[in-house]
């Protein structure tokens, strides 16, 4: 085997296998028949391979059992956001009667948007109507987009530890555009104490805000346990992508983070790679936790139909 066969064969093993067993020989041939094997080769099997990829997980998420899952993530999220929306504007209410010689106008309309729309979003949910879920999901997330994007160009710090709370609203958003109703999961009073507690660690004393937020996180995944086995195991797929982004933040982005705190006078910004890189590993974490999930369903499912 000559040394461009063994790297082609090792990019095309980036292709969903199903593609591999239909395609993968006669793109082997073509690939050595052209002769080219540079960087724009590479890069244009790597971005092949994962949009074959997000085509797969995608249309695995469009079958009815995801759809379930997409539900308990809708119903699930837009309470979580919801009560950080809560959190948020009852903190900027609090700080407005504490102090009111501070104009914080610009806080409260951005904080009462993302509170209205994610009230609607759960009040869609909730009386199943899509398209009400779907219009207070797009306004909280929009909330949530501008509400850090204000002081980008004073501190990215804010937009970074935000993010996560924006991938998730992505993630809802997705969610109630194909989700479909069976039953309310057993979890969601747990989501609700869960979301009552985030709300209180918004007027809580700052050393309680670190331990409440642990417990509102503990509600919720027990919340997530007590979904039936299958419907966890996607909902947690579902999550995946929020799930990244504490990793990608704390240990990819600490260094312009750190040269921020100690430089305020010349702030650096995220660059184009970076903001690519912000988009690109949540999408590529869903497809890999999809891949997953399915290798791991495969004999699972071979099993059963053997019994």
């Amino acid at each position: 085997m000559t040394t461009p066969e063994k790297r082609f064969r090792r990019l095309l093993a980036l292709f969903p296998r199903e593609h591999r067993a239909e395609y993968g020989e006669e793109m082997l041939g073509v690939l050595l028949a052209d002769g080219r094997t540079g960087p724009g080769v590479t890069a244009d099997l790597l971005r092949a391979a994962a949009g074959a990829q997000f085509r797969q997980a995608w249309a695995a998420y469009r079958d009815e059992r995801w759809r379930h899952a997409a539900f308990v993530v809708q119903l699930f999220g837009s309470i979580l956001l919801l009560s950080m929306a809560v959190r948020r504007f009852v903190a900027v209410i609090w700080a407005m009667i504490r102090w009111p010689e501070h104009d914080l106008t610009g806080f409260y309309g951005v904080d009462l948007v993302r509170t209205l729309g994610w009230t609607v979003a759960v009040a869609g949910v909730v009386l199943g109507i899509r398209l009400l879920g779907v219009a207070g999901a797009a306004a909280g997330l929009a909330g949530e987009i501008v509400a850090p994007f204000r002081f980008y160009l004073d501190t990215p710090a804010q937009v970074l530890n935000a993010y996560w709370i924006v991938v998730a609203a992505v993630v809802v958003l997705i969610a109630a555009t194909v989700s479909v109703r069976r039953g309310v999961p057993r979890g969601w009073p747990l989501v609700v104490a869960a979301g009552a507690v985030l709300v209180g660690q918004g007027v809580a004393p700052l050393g309680l805000r670190g331990q409440l937020f642990g417990v509102a996180a503990l509600l919720a995944l027990i919340a997530v346990a007590l979904v039936d086995p299958a419907g966890r195991r996607r909902v947690v797929v579902l999550a995946v992508p929020v799930l990244a982004v504490f990793p990608l933040v704390r240990l990819g982005f600490a260094g312009l983070v750190e040269y921020n705190a100690g430089h305020p006078e010349s702030i650096a910004l995220i660059d184009p790679l970076q903001w690519a890189v912000l988009v690109v590993v949540p999408v590529v974490a869903f497809v890999v936790a999809g891949e997953v999930d399915r290798r791991f369903r495969a004999p699972m499912a071979g099993t059963s139909n053997g019994a």
